[in-house]
């Protein structure tokens, strides 16, 4: 923090290039010019309460408030702090007594207040989507005030490992967009005195995700089927989600997000772009899925999606992390993710004597080579037929019946990958 003495030349040549820097006047002492960034340059005043603690306390905004008057304000309200007040939580007691602001208003605030008049439609149009589907779901309702670093790595990482479910961008930059947001927003809510400091500013990244091998195996299946049961008199559209994550072998984020519209007849279509493989994707549906999608109409109702969320309506859930970990905290088990699911399906599946082309057909990866360039079948029966076979597995499992055509025996099937 520099001391100078402030001049309006000086005033108007100071600058940063990243962040924020403080300039204190030597004229009159403890006041204070906030230079930030983004050009904007506000006056407030440093000071400690009687119990020591720092506070900072706004002023007015460069040149709205000259440097004279600046001054003056300054010594004004300095004087009122060598006789034991406390500028800045007589400003907070009065914003609280109007009403707790929220993280839904801090963003609507954002929108409103800078983002029409500093960013393109399409980049507002963006922003307004990460928030709707990442952050308000989790914050909305919370105090901004109680937002803390450890929040938004916690985000970040829910985002980064499938937990929240993505708008089909790569898991590696969409945490890092949803970082670049929160921080934007964070910092103007700081340069407008509603946040005294930013919780995004230096959050690390998630680490890159590394291949995990987590596998449920068919005593465990059985386990998590009786505690579906369970969790769906409680939460019914998290224990479906689930049976469906099992049943189809797809991303967590494509299983949330499935609008009604996607699916025809025995078919669900995911477009590209809610597909991370950047494809459309045809996912067959057994006669258990279709049952699990039934099941599910009397809650969603005239909804656009299956899982629509019941505290958000028009809303896809974003999450299953609670459900998750309401379930590992009941049983018991393993650590496990709803990723986890997706990779037990296709391992079983595998095992019971799917032909591995086939499964990944099912996943949904895309095939490579020559092959990719001529082979253009979406390879629909056999993929339909995997899944039927694999939908009765999962039956067969539940009823306790883990021997009867077991892992590693082949099932023989006609003009299909499975063998």
């Amino acid at each position: 923090m520099a001391r100078v003495r402030l001049t309006d030349r000086s005033i108007q040549a100071a600058k940063v290039e990243k962040g924020q820097t403080d300039l204190r006047d030597t004229v009159q002492p403890g006041l204070v010019l906030r230079v930030y960034d983004s050009g904007r340059k506000t006056w407030g005043i440093l000071y400690r309460t009687e119990q020591r603690r720092r506070r900072w306390f706004k002023l007015g905004l460069y040149p709205t408030l000259e440097l004279g008057d600046a001054r003056a304000r300054a010594k004004q309200i300095l004087g009122q702090i060598a006789a034991g007040s406390d500028p800045q939580a007589e400003r907070e007691r009065s914003r609280a007594a109007v009403g707790v602001e929220t993280v839904a208003d801090l963003a609507e605030d954002y929108f409103e207040r800078y983002a029409k008049r500093n960013k393109r439609p399409k980049s507002i149009e963006e922003d307004r989507g990460q928030l709707d589907r990442y952050v308000l779901p989790a914050w909305g309702k919370k105090p901004v005030s109680e937002i803390a670093r450890r929040d938004v790595k916690r985000l970040l990482e829910d985002l980064a490992d499938g937990t929240i479910a993505r708008l089909g961008k790569p898991t590696t930059t969409a945490p890092r967009a949803l970082r670049a947001l929160l921080s934007k927003m964070f910092s103007w809510a700081v340069e407008e005195e509603i946040l005294p400091a930013n919780p995004a500013a230096g959050v690390p990244l998630p680490v890159t995700p590394q291949s995990r091998d987590r596998v449920l195996s068919e005593e465990e299946l059985v386990v998590l089927g009786h505690e579906l049961e369970r969790l769906a008199e409680d939460a019914p559209l998290s224990a479906a989600a689930f049976r469906l994550l099992l049943l189809t072998a797809q991303r967590p984020g494509e299983v949330l997000g499935m609008p009604w519209d996607e699916i025809s007849g025995d078919c669900w279509t995911i477009p590209q772009e809610r597909h991370k493989g950047r494809l459309s994707h045809r996912v067959p549906l057994s006669p258990q899925a279709l049952e699990v999608l039934e099941s599910i109409r009397p809650i969603t109702g005239d909804a656009r999606h299956v899982f629509d969320s019941p505290h958000r309506p028009g809303h896809p859930l974003s999450t299953m992390k609670t459900a998750n970990w309401t379930i590992l905290r009941r049983t018991g088990m393993k650590r496990w993710t709803p990723h986890d699911l997706r990779r037990t399906a296709a391992t079983h599946m595998t095992s019971g004597g799917v032909s591995p082309f086939v499964v990944e057909r099912v996943l949904g990866h895309a095939h490579h080579g020559i092959a990719a360039v001529y082979d253009r079948s979406s390879y629909d029966r056999d993929k339909h037929e995997a899944l039927n076979w694999w939908g009765i597995r999962l039956q067969q499992i539940a009823s306790g019946d883990v021997d009867s055509e077991g892992e590693g025996q082949a099932h023989e099937r006609k003009g299909t990958g499975v063998s």
